[in-house]
Order: structure tokens, then sequence, then C-alpha cells
């Protein structure tokens, strides 16, 4: 399975909780095709996955959570927000490009919640895990 990608930590604006995700990079949308990241609740560690076909989100989370026997969430993206200003000129386009503000749904209490930082998984796992389920 592929494993490339980093961790966004998150903060909920309704219940201000934080919890991390795994955000998968690709250099294509294919190669990221059907890969899931769970966030244990009480833990917050990640567990890696290939969803089954056909299996619905809801149906990834039971199984992984009667697996693990602990309760795990997927945090979806809920929408982004463009946050930079359009230039008719590409080089101040690219001087001036602000990534997209990205909205998931919160673990705990289905707000939204916005990235508050980045960790690299090495710098992650210092401290929780990430485990890869290949089934």
């Amino acid at each position: 399975m592929m494993t490339n990608g980093y961790i966004s930590n998150l903060k909920c604006g309704s219940c201000e909780r934080e919890f991390p995700t795994f955000v998968f990079v690709a250099d294509t949308d294919m190669a990221t095709s059907g890969l899931m990241a769970l966030t244990v609740l009480r833990s917050h560690d990640i567990i890696l996955l290939q969803q089954r076909t056909p299996e619905s989100a809801g149906d990834c989370e039971s199984r992984i959570s009667s697996r693990m026997r602990e309760e795990c969430r997927l945090v979806p993206l809920l929408r982004s927000r463009d946050r930079h200003v359009p230039s008719a000129d590409f080089q101040e386009f690219r001087k001036n490009y602000v990534p997209p503000e990205l909205y998931y749904r919160c673990i705990h209490c289905a707000g939204e919640a916005i990235a508050i930082s980045k960790q690299t998984k090495e710098e992650f796992m210092r401290v929780h895990q990430i485990t890869a389920i290949e089934d």
C-alpha cells in the first residue's frame, strides 16, 4: 500500500477539539483511489487501508473499529475555500499564491475543522502510531 503523505492536525470550530488526519500525496488521483485514513477516536492514532469494493465509508469504519476494538473515524474533506487573489499575470499569481483553506468534518461533533499544523509521518510517530492494514 502506498503511504506517501503527511499528517494534518485539525481543530474543530464548534467543539474546539484537535485531532489528526493523514493526507495521501501522489502524482495522480488514481494512485490514491480507494485509499482511506481513519483516526482512532481515543488515542488519535492513524489507520491506513485500502477500501474494499463495494464498501461504503461507514462500512469501512465499522469493519476497522471492530477489528481494532477502538472507535475509528474517517475524516472527510467537506469543502475548500480559495484564499488567493486572482491575477492575469502568471508570475504574479505564482508569487502571491496561497493554497486553499480546507474544511474537514470533525470526528467528535461533526462540525467543521481546519488545519492548524502539519507534521511528517516521522514527527507524528514519535508520539502516535500509524498502522497500515493490508487485507
